[in-house]
């Protein structure tokens, strides 16, 4: 994804949730950084774990953040 906008959302289809743990994001902002959510089922569903993405001034230099995510069961949609 190149940029995303308040309210902006990616789906990926029928995650198996038993062998996730974490998830790693690449991110930079050169603009006004956000927080990201990853949640379960629906853009408003359980939220298992978010990311503070702080503005480092540049669209090239990526950061790698590591979220835990609940442990949950089952294969379901990831928001």
């Amino acid at each position: 994804m190149g940029a995303i906008e308040h309210e902006a959302y990616l789906k990926f289809s029928k995650i198996p949730f038993d062998s996730i743990r974490q998830i790693m994001v690449r991110t930079t902002s050169a603009g006004s950084g956000g927080v990201i959510e990853f949640r379960r089922g629906s853009v408003d569903g359980k939220l298992l774990g978010s990311v503070q993405i702080e503005v480092n001034g540049s669209w090239e230099d990526f950061q790698d953040k590591v979220v835990d995510i609940e442990a949950t069961t089952g294969r379901d949609d990831l928001y």
